[in-house]
């Protein structure tokens, strides 16, 4: 993801003005308790369940040789790296944030810190999610020729290998991630309401979108570009991709061995895309609603909007919590090496769990 929602859950996070216009024994009503109750466990498993799985998803790519020879496995590993980077920093900011009323203390370098971490990993979670998907696209429409790539150079022609290319595809994706979301340094400040005795105590980090028009111009470029065009050329790959495997059906007269288990890791990717669109949907047309409508939310009231806040805020971090999920769920490799670690189970022989992830 994802994967990263200033825009709604920092400048529209629900409401500063209510806040400040209730008393304290109305604004914690029982609703808000129960809410903050709720939200509270929510986010304390997803913090646990998701640490726990996606360091287990990094450990089993290194520590097993089986695991580490697949360049296919890199990709997956750094998905989960962008999974704990989101949880480790951003989760833990929302759960203080739940009783807090989104009242801002930690400092102006944290908070300018927060939305370009948070927005750098939504971008390299769905940069390599594409770059998963292309290299299975590769390896299925040319398994000979993408093994070693050709590049002219000057002493003549070079040729990458596989790896190389995914350590590069990685390094790039990382770049790419955080250029991309580093004008939130330019576009993050803390704000202090004008009605408040002592506004030095009571402050709100908050990412203003509308207030100038490049800021504008750069929310709806980066919405088009990291959510809007990779939707798009992951349909396209995906159509390819199926259409290789009916012609193949077709030629083979049935499925093979192997047609069986590439099916397998393309139907684990496609959940994967799936699951990310899905969760990060709501968080986007939240950043884009400031900008695209001219109704407010704070017409909502102090609940719906609260609610509606860590709903989308849910979506965005569960995310990172599914990704080890699908692949416990869909690879037979990480299952059994899941079981390895966890319940001392002992691994079937080599070859046997290897190939529905080739």
């Amino acid at each position: 993801m994802s994967l990263a929602q200033d825009n709604f859950f920092e400048e529209q996070s629900p409401p500063n003005a209510s806040i400040i216009e209730l008393s304290e024994d109305e604004f914690f009503s029982v609703e808000e308790q129960i809410l903050n109750i709720v939200s509270l466990v929510l986010y304390s498993l997803i913090l646990v369940i998701g640490i726990a799985g996606n360091v287990l998803v990094c450990y089993v790519t290194v520590g097993y040789p089986d695991m580490r020879r697949n360049t296919f496995h890199l990709l997956l590993a750094n998905l989960s790296l962008a999974d704990l980077l989101v949880l480790v920093t951003c989760v833990p900011h929302a759960m203080m944030n739940v009783f807090s009323a989104e009242q801002w203390n930690k400092g102006l370098a944290l908070c300018k810190t927060t939305p370009i971490i948070k927005y750098a990993v939504a971008h390299v979670s769905i940069l390599n999610i594409l770059a998963i998907s292309v290299e299975r696209w590769l390896a299925i429409q040319y398994p000979l020729k993408v093994m070693f790539t050709p590049s002219r150079h000057l002493m003549g022609t070079v040729y990458i290998t596989t790896r190389n290319r995914i350590l590069f595809s990685i390094i790039s994706i990382w770049i790419i991630g955080l250029v991309s979301s580093a004008p939130f340094a330019w576009i993050a400040r803390i704000e202090h309401p004008l009605d408040v005795a002592d506004v030095e105590e009571v402050g709100f980090c908050r990412s203003r979108m509308d207030d100038e028009e490049w800021k504008v111009h750069y929310l709806i470029a980066i919405v088009i570009l990291f959510f809007g065009v990779p939707f798009v050329l992951l349909c396209i790959v995906y159509a390819f991709i199926a259409r290789h495997f009916l012609c193949g059906f077709r030629v083979s007269h049935g499925p093979t061995r192997s047609l069986r288990a590439r099916k397998k890791v393309v139907l684990m990717l496609a959940t994967v895309v799936l699951t990310f669109f899905m969760s990060h949907l709501p968080f986007r047309i939240l950043s884009l609603w400031p900008v695209i409508s001219h109704e407010t939310i704070d017409q909502l009231g102090v609940i719906s909007q609260y609610s509606l806040l860590y709903a989308a805020r849910f979506l965005f971090y569960l995310n990172s919590v599914s990704h080890p999920i699908i692949l416990y769920c869909m690879s037979r490799a990480f299952r059994h090496k899941f079981r390895h670690i966890l319940c001392c189970r002992p691994l079937p022989v080599d070859g046997q769990v290897t190939t529905d992830d080739e």
